[in-house]
């Protein structure tokens, strides 16, 4: 995993899932869905005033295919069904993770030496830049901080021989 897509920049994880035996399509076989992951922002942006109306908008978002509205959700998909859909989306999100797992994962980046999660860090610890906010930025100006970056590490280096 990349910090990237630990932030769900780019979120395009996409799987096709079977939630039911029972739905079948036009030609007798069992439906497969398509589903995406959403973004923290896509799901904070979702206003809803109760809880089977919040699954509701988070499965029409997150399903692809077969494209689904209101309608199609509240006649065709049975209560356990719809939450079984939910929770895919959910998952292919990202979400779900307790904090002690997340920040194994980024952890898991550094240890490994992954550039972009290193000088997310650094820029950090540097220049009191959010991750998130680092990776938001263009290729361009993420490789000047980095070069930033190292540029102060060697002359700080150099002072220090």
């Amino acid at each position: 995993m990349s910090l990237k897509s630990f932030f769900g920049y780019g979120m395009g994880r996409r799987e096709r899932v079977v939630v039911s035996e029972r739905l079948k399509n036009n030609y007798g076989k069992t439906v497969e869905f398509t589903v995406r992951g959403l973004s923290e922002d896509e799901i904070r942006g979702i206003e809803a005033n109760s809880e089977e109306e919040f699954v509701r908008r988070i499965i029409i978002m997150g399903c692809i295919e077969p494209e689904l509205d209101d309608e199609a959700i509240m006649q065709g998909l049975l209560p356990g069904e719809a939450y079984a859909l939910y929770g895919r989306i959910i998952s292919a999100s990202g979400l779900g993770k307790d904090f002690s797992a997340l920040k194994g994962e980024v952890s898991s980046m550094l240890i490994r030496g992954e550039s972009e999660a290193v000088y997310a860090c650094l820029a950090a610890f540097e220049m009191g830049l959010a991750p998130s906010d680092y990776l938001k930025m263009g290729v361009r100006e993420r490789a000047c901080i980095a070069a930033f970056i190292d540029e102060k590490i060697r002359i700080k280096n150099s002072r220090g021989r």
